[in-house]
């Protein structure tokens, strides 16, 4: 069972409708399988084999198009929600198996994000914008749970 903690619109998926994934998102307008925050998961602990964590940029503007389509974290609440996060991400997740977290660099650097994580990434791979997208950094991260 695959778990996509913060699905949104499904943009990254081939197979939109993936009868082993649970498409989780805290915006019903966006039609997930499971409306919930990903701070605060209904699933019995070592559920999922796999975890997908694409969580919204830090830096979308109040009414615009990335805050529409993805979302928007809040920032007055930004290291409780991650370090909470992290913890019921990894308590649902299956011991040995992986998760993949994608993160862009707008304001928060990639360290202070996984810095809140109780497991350090197997590794990481790296997608540099170009000038026109401001330099934007996004990362691909791969965490085993022990």
């Amino acid at each position: 069972m695959i778990l996509d903690a913060t699905a949104g619109y499904r943009m990254m998926w081939a197979n939109k409708n993936d009868s082993d994934t649970i498409y989780l998102d805290s915006r019903k307008e966006v039609k997930p399988n499971l409306v919930a925050l990903w701070q605060f998961l209904p699933f019995q602990n070592d559920f999922f084999d796999l975890i997908l964590f694409d969580p919204p940029h830090d830096k979308p503007g109040p009414r615009g198009i990335f805050r529409q389509k993805f979302g928007a974290l809040n920032l007055d609440t930004f290291h409780i929600d991650f370090w909470q996060a992290w913890r019921e991400l990894f308590r649902v997740l299956k011991p040995n198996h992986f998760l993949i977290f994608k993160w862009c660099e707008t304001r928060r650097k990639l360290h202070t994000v996984i810095s809140l994580c109780p497991y350090k990434p197997l590794f990481y791979n790296l997608f540099k914008g170009s000038k026109s997208s401001n330099e934007t950094m996004t990362f691909w991260v791969v965490f085993r749970k022990g």
